[in-house]
């Protein structure tokens, strides 16, 4: 009984090594780029490519129009403790090419039900700038959406609620042009 209290705990502290190596380098890359001005994102990922992992990150523009019918909730949010869901919104961009797009995180009571007083996306063409991110490691019910919401952020997922030809990954937003009043 010893030995496997043993194993385990020798496995469990190199998970927690291997855990904080990502996350340090998670955070060189954030730190390497906030110093940065915003890049195209074709400049950095295409259309139903895959994701380039040191583009995770990258200040990013792109301009384009919301779907906002497609609009989703990322549910189960919490912020400082406060119960809340991220707003995602598709951005159907010049090309045609669709880009998931993070609008961010509002209150709402914790529960299944998608909140109803989601401040609207901007209508007509903006531009928006943030912050590109990798999809979610989820698979399965985790990103497939079930009325109106989702538990994590995928373009693979939302891909196929979409309809169309998806940018790999997702922004979170920064700043759009132009802002809604």
């Amino acid at each position: 009984f010893a030995g496997i209290i043993a194993g385990v705990s020798v496995y469990l502290g190199n998970w927690q090594f291997d855990r904080r190596a990502e996350r340090a380098h998670e955070n060189k890359l954030v730190i390497s780029n906030l110093g940065k001005d915003p890049v195209r994102l074709d400049s950095v990922v295409s259309p139903g490519g895959e994701f380039n992992s040191p583009a995770e990150w990258t200040p990013v523009q792109v301009s384009g129009v919301y779907l906002s019918d497609l609009e989703v909730t990322l549910k189960y949010q919490t912020r400082s403790s406060a119960a809340g869901v991220e707003v995602v919104t598709p951005l159907q961009t010049d090309t045609g090419a669709v880009v998931l797009v993070n609008r961010g995180w509002m209150p709402s009571a914790n529960t299944t039900a998608k909140p109803e007083n989601i401040e609207p996306a901007a209508t007509g063409r903006v531009t928006v700038t943030g912050w590109l991110r990798r999809n979610s490691t989820a698979e399965g019910q985790a990103i497939r959406v079930s009325e109106g919401q989702v538990r994590a952020i995928s373009s693979i997922g939302l891909g196929e609620w979409v309809g169309k030809e998806m940018y790999p990954g997702f922004i979170d937003l920064i700043e759009q042009e132009p802002t809604i009043d």
